[in-house]
């Protein structure tokens, strides 16, 4: 989801050269949009798995991570690979949205996307799951599925939510790093990786 998010939201600064896109948005928001949207629905692959055939949603995920990984090097290496880049496989142009995340840290890579996913971050679990109901109930699908389904909660239905949530985030913040010290898609991108956990529901408690 985080590779998916970076590919997808980069697609319109790539087609674009990172300059904004006539109308009111501009080309920003739908880069972050398109990452959000690409990545929730690639999140619910494994979901779907799950809930239709009781396929396990880390071994799925942990495949669908190489998957992203060789479409990413695809994109590199062959449609977006850069004619001037001496042979090396990284995309012609800037590929992040205009104009990128600012360095925080004089000669580091913290930028300022990072605040703003530890705030997402705080804001999802201190909201979502600890002040709504929806939340509860993902939380007691996670801890207890007996529990969930003796009180009538529709685990599937949360299952697919919670997928949706978790890859659309990891969506972003892909998107978000090229944005940052990154610059542009390259095969070392997918040396940043997430854990497992991250994608089940039951993460929540």
């Amino acid at each position: 989801m985080f590779l998916i998010g970076a590919v997808a939201g980069s697609w319109l600064a790539v087609k674009t050269n990172g300059h904004p896109t006539p109308g009111p948005l501009g080309c920003c928001p739908q880069c972050y949009f398109s990452a959000l949207r690409q990545a929730a629905l690639y999140a619910l692959i494994p979901a779907i798995c799950r809930v239709r055939f009781g396929a396990s949603e880390i071994l799925t995920s942990l495949m669908l991570v190489y998957v992203a990984d060789l479409f990413l090097d695809y994109l590199v290496r062959g449609p977006w690979r850069d004619p001037a880049g001496y042979n090396f496989p990284t995309h012609c142009g800037r590929s992040t949205p205009s104009p990128p995340w600012p360095i925080l840290v004089e000669g580091g890579r913290l930028h300022l996307g990072a605040i703003i996913a530890a705030r997402g971050r705080g804001c999802r679990r201190l909201v979502l799951l600890g002040r709504t109901i929806k939340g509860f109930e993902i939380r007691v699908v996670g801890a207890a599925p007996r529990a969930a389904r003796f009180g009538g909660f529709n685990s599937n239905q949360l299952i697919l939510l919670t997928f949706a949530i978790s890859g659309a985030l990891a969506g972003l913040a892909g998107i978000i790093e090229v944005a940052g010290p990154i610059g542009h898609l390259q095969p070392s991108f997918h040396l940043v990786t997430a854990s497992p956990r991250s994608s089940s529901p039951s993460s929540g408690g």
